[in-house]
């Protein structure tokens, strides 16, 4: 699976930071949303998915650290504009022992053990967020027909 890292301000990147000092070159990337890039950071974003689809693994863990935000919402409406929404996890309010654990696991698991360890973590502060099934929700919402 692919693993990537969004968050408003630069939490991202630090916890990749704070991987350095376990793994010399993670295979993990960071996309930061801050006040007056967010232009720059949805392109960003949508070269890191068009770069990842070439490969033989199209499937995405994505943490993020808020449920809601213009890291999540950006990341969202580029998965649903790119049709990859159905391979994709968002995990909100992502941590460092949670990037560690999800990084071990990446390349031995699929999205639905990556979902069924964070299941029941709501009360905990973490959201799932299956972005097939939130956009679906959202679009039936929005339809006034």
């Amino acid at each position: 699976m692919n693993m990537l890292l969004v968050s408003n301000g630069t939490l991202a990147e630090s916890l990749i930071e704070s991987m350095h000092n376990f793994f010399s070159k993670p295979d993990i990337r960071s996309i930061c949303f801050q006040y007056g890039n967010t232009g720059a950071a949805r392109t960003e974003l949508k070269q890191y998915f068009s770069e990842r689809l070439t490969t033989k693994d199209k499937s995405f863990i994505i943490l993020c650290d808020m449920f809601g935000n213009t890291a999540f919402n950006e990341t969202i409406l580029l998965l649903h504009e790119l049709g990859i929404q159905k391979q994709a996890l968002i995990i909100c309010g992502m941590n460092l022992p949670m990037v560690f654990k999800l990084y071990g696991l990446k390349d031995y698991s699929n999205i639905e053990l990556c979902r069924s360890i964070y299941e029941q973590s709501e009360d905990r502060g973490i959201i799932l967020c299956n972005p097939a099934e939130f956009l679906e929700q959202v679009h039936g919402e929005m339809d006034c027909g």
